[in-house]
């Protein structure tokens, strides 16, 4: 478990996204807008389609220690993860279960 703030946990994530562009300047100016910033997957992570339900045991496979961001829909039942590249092995057989 984290013994970090959440604003320090806040601070690492937003500093973990911006090492993976080529534009940190332009997307730390759309935030400041409260706008979104495009992200291209594949150099530093993939993102992984699944049910929210199903999400639980992509979290554990993955490990709290390599887990990224994630983006839930609680209405749609669905979740986006942004997992390292690279780990698609480790994730085969999750919507199997």
């Amino acid at each position: 478990m984290s013994t970090q703030t959440p604003l320090a946990l806040r601070q690492s994530g937003q500093d973990w996204l911006l090492s993976c562009t080529d534009r940190p300047t332009d997307v730390r100016r759309a935030w400041q807008n409260e706008q979104l910033a495009p992200f291209s997957t594949g150099r530093c992570w993939n993102v992984v389609e699944a049910p929210l339900l199903r999400s639980m045991k992509a979290l554990r496979l993955i490990g709290t220690e390599r887990l990224g961001p994630v983006l839930a829909d609680v209405e749609s039942g669905v979740a986006w993860w942004l997992v390292p590249s690279g780990a698609g092995r480790e994730l085969d057989g999750v919507g199997q279960a």
